[in-house]
């Protein structure tokens, strides 16, 4: 997205959720600001939607959906979707926005090994300057593989935090005790 952006000049690229878009459109809708949204897709030259499989289709909000992605097709520009599922399993979805899934590119991104988890994991923690040694590194990256990977800088920074409070309170600041308090 970013790159994209750049390339765009800044300008003109929409960036959002499934759930996100589908509730602003539906806002729109029954606000009657129809208008609105064909304003702000006529200005962008692309979208990337993540989370597509979240969208929430009603019949009120339905045809501005579709509308909106076929804009964006029929100018041949940028749209980008990410999903948990593949284009074969969002048939209701295409069916209820007009469009087919299979005719873009589709890109299945696969679990990385536990080698580069953990690689990931430590270069994180670099570059947040969490400090956590090889054991605690190893620690967080096996309660990881459990939880999911998806918010880890998120989590990092937290148990940074965390770690600079309990530390400077006196308390225990072990990385299981961290993680006993955040999970």
């Amino acid at each position: 997205a970013a790159a994209t952006a750049k390339g765009l000049g800044g300008s003109g690229l929409i960036v959002t959720s499934g759930s996100r878009l589908s509730r602003a459109v539906s806002a729109a809708a029954a606000r009657g600001e129809a208008a609105a949204i064909d304003k702000k897709i006529s200005d962008s030259k692309a979208i990337f939607v993540d989370d597509i499989h979240l969208m929430a289709v009603t019949d009120q909000n339905k045809d501005l959906l579709a509308r909106l992605f076929k804009s964006f097709f029929d100018r041949n520009l940028q749209v980008v979707m990410t999903s948990l599922y593949p284009p074969r399993a969002l048939g209701a979805l295409e069916e209820a926005l007009k469009f087919s899934f299979s005719k873009g590119w589709s890109v299945d991104l696969k679990i990385p090994s536990p080698n580069v988890q953990k690689d990931l994991v430590i270069s994180v923690c670099d570059r947040l300057a969490a400090q956590l040694n090889g054991d605690e590194i190893s620690a967080l990256h096996e309660k990881l593989a459990q939880w999911g990977y998806q918010d880890l800088a998120l989590w990092v920074r937290r148990l940074a935090a965390l770690r600079r409070m309990r530390e400077a309170a006196g308390q225990s600041a072990t990385l299981m005790d961290l993680l006993m308090l955040t999970y």
